[in-house]
Formats: C-alpha cells, structure tokens, sequence
C-alpha cells in the first residue's frame, strides 16, 4: 500500500466520523427542540387554564405569553403594535388577577 492509498483510507475514516458527529449533533439538537417544544406547549396550556380561572382577556393572555417566552414590554408592544405603556397596564392587571405582586410569581404560579 503506497503512501497516497493510506492517505485517501485516512481521509475516508475522518470524513465518516465527521459526518457521524454531525448525525449525532442533529439528533440531539432536534429532541432539545422537541423538548422545548413540548415544555412551551405544557405552558401554554397552563397559561389557558389560568386565563379561564382567572377571567383573564385575550389581550392579556397574548401578553402573558410572550412574557414567558422572556420578551420585554418594548418588544412585546413593537409586536402587539402597542404602546408599551399599554402592555404594562395589561400585565399590572393580569397580575392583580392572578394575584401575583411581580412576574416571578406570575412564572412561579405557571411552573408549578
């Protein structure tokens, strides 16, 4: 065997592990998204039972979900095309609903 065949037989066994790292990698990535999908599913459907408990709005429970998914009242206004002032108002009175004094306790109520 010349030194050129040892070369390419070498090449080969780097570019298989290679793309078996890649395969495992993907795999792995995928279930952390399913994970995490499944986790913001769970979530959301708290939050729903929540909204109906509580008598929250739709506007709130739009708000409440985006929250939770860590958006400030900026971005969330931006998306919602409101005032930010306006998605405060909504989350002071979703959290008087619920009774929470500050969001950790909106997230703590959800997480239980």
């Amino acid at each position: 065997m010349d030194a050129n065949s040892l070369y390419i037989i070498i090449a080969s066994v780097f570019t298989v592990m290679a793309i078996t790292i890649k395969l495992q990698r993907d795999e792995i990535t995928r279930k952390r998204e399913k994970s995490v999908d499944n986790q913001f599913k769970i979530l959301n459907e708290k939050i729903d039972m929540m909204a109906k408990e509580k008598g929250l709005t739709k506007r709130e429970i739009e708000i409440l979900s985006e929250v939770m998914e860590g958006k400030t009242s900026r971005e969330i206004g931006e998306e919602l095309f409101i005032a930010e002032g306006t998605v405060k108002r909504h989350r002071d009175n979703l959290m008087k609903k619920i009774g929470a004094k500050n969001l950790m306790e909106v997230i703590k109520i959800l997480v239980k």
